[in-house]
């Protein structure tokens, strides 16, 4: 029986951003915990302040990402499907880790300070990630092919 090459990476490919949505999710869960039970670590105004300005320059990972990430589909735009499921992965992971990163931040940030902010900056982060869930149907529209192709590795390879 042929093995399908092109769901099995779409499905490895969800596995791996649920994975990173959760480890997010967790250590923020732990970061709270400890912050509710500790309270903030930094009790200096002014260092908060400069956190506050580093996580809004984090904040601008996510469209950074973005960018990165259409720049690349734009690039294999006219390219076989196989090309283009390939380059949408590398792309998306580069726009996870760019987001994930900016999550990281903001709980470090709470955890550190206790500032709401941070917890906020994370729940918007998060849900930027779960828009960007790569599901089969939005893989073959981002890639504009169908979803027949992903689900019939003999149209695709």
């Amino acid at each position: 029986m042929t093995e399908n090459k092109p769901i099995s990476a779409v499905r490895s490919l969800q596995i791996v951003y649920a994975a990173l949505m959760a480890g997010i999710i967790m250590f923020a869960g732990v970061s709270i915990m400890l912050n509710l039970v500790n309270g903030p670590s930094l009790k200096d105004p002014s260092i908060s302040k400069i956190l506050f300005i580093i996580a809004l320059i984090s904040l601008s990972a996510i469209p950074i990402g973005i960018a990165l990430f259409n720049r690349k589909i734009e690039e294999v735009r006219s390219e076989k499907p196989e090309i283009k499921l390939s380059a949408f992965r590398e792309a998306m992971v580069t726009r996870a880790a760019l987001m994930e990163a900016s999550a990281f931040f903001s709980i470090v940030g709470f955890m550190l300070t206790g500032f709401i902010y941070f917890a906020l900056t994370l729940l918007i982060v998060l849900l930027v990630m779960a828009y960007f869930f790569p599901g089969i149907e939005k893989i073959a529209s981002v890639l504009e092919i169908s979803t027949y192709q992903l689900e019939n590795p003999s149209q695709i390879l």
